[in-house]
Protein backbone atom coordinates (compact mmCIF):
# COMPACT_ATOMS: atom_id res chain seq x y z
CA UNK A 1 0.00 0.00 0.00
CA UNK A 2 2.84 2.52 0.61
CA UNK A 3 4.44 2.05 -2.91
CA UNK A 4 1.17 2.40 -4.63
CA UNK A 5 -0.01 5.33 -2.41
CA UNK A 6 3.97 6.92 -2.82
CA UNK A 7 4.55 6.72 1.36
CA UNK A 8 7.61 6.44 2.71
CA UNK A 9 8.61 3.51 4.27
CA UNK A 10 9.05 5.08 7.68
CA UNK A 11 5.48 6.75 7.42
CA UNK A 12 2.91 5.82 10.79
CA UNK A 13 -0.68 5.47 10.14
CA UNK A 14 -2.13 7.30 13.11
CA UNK A 15 -3.37 4.75 16.06
CA UNK A 16 -6.85 3.60 16.54
CA UNK A 17 -8.49 5.67 13.14
CA UNK A 18 -8.79 3.02 10.29
CA UNK A 19 -7.56 4.98 7.73
CA UNK A 20 -4.86 2.31 6.94
CA UNK A 21 -7.94 -0.51 6.19
CA UNK A 22 -9.90 2.30 4.53
CA UNK A 23 -6.90 3.12 2.01
CA UNK A 24 -6.37 -0.79 1.50
CA UNK A 25 -9.67 -1.55 0.45
CA UNK A 26 -9.49 1.74 -1.67
CA UNK A 27 -6.39 0.52 -3.28
CA UNK A 28 -7.71 -3.02 -3.65
CA UNK A 29 -11.13 -1.80 -5.66
CA UNK A 30 -8.89 0.33 -7.89
CA UNK A 31 -6.99 -2.76 -8.77
CA UNK A 32 -9.62 -5.13 -9.47
CA UNK A 33 -11.26 -2.26 -11.57
CA UNK A 34 -8.01 -1.44 -13.53
CA UNK A 35 -8.56 1.89 -12.63
CA UNK A 36 -4.69 2.43 -11.90
CA UNK A 37 -1.63 0.98 -13.85
CA UNK A 38 -0.02 -1.46 -11.36
CA UNK A 39 2.65 -2.50 -14.15
CA UNK A 40 4.35 1.11 -14.12
CA UNK A 41 4.01 1.77 -10.23
CA UNK A 42 5.74 -1.74 -9.76
CA UNK A 43 9.78 -0.47 -10.72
Amino acid sequence: MRKYLRLPSDYKFAAGYDDSDACAVILAYLIRENLIDTEADAA
